[in-house]
């Protein structure tokens, strides 16, 4: 897994993601990273999924092709 590095936008994070690797979020941004992860999808012709860990606190992305 992959953190979030600094000064470096959520959006280029999961851009940078290959197949395979996950990228782990606050649950603060759950809606910003889901809707970013369906644009990127379709535009990019990449497949994402996001889980949600209530007890973490945190969403986790994970690029499937």
């Amino acid at each position: 897994m992959q953190p979030i590095l600094r000064n470096k936008s959520l959006r280029g994070s999961i851009v940078r993601l290959q197949p395979g690797e996950t990228l782990k979020v606050s649950t603060q941004k759950v809606e910003a990273v889901r809707s970013m992860c369906s644009t990127l999808g379709l535009s990019m012709q990449r497949k994402y999924t996001t889980r949600t860990d209530r007890k973490a606190m945190s969403v986790t992305i994970t690029r499937i092709y």
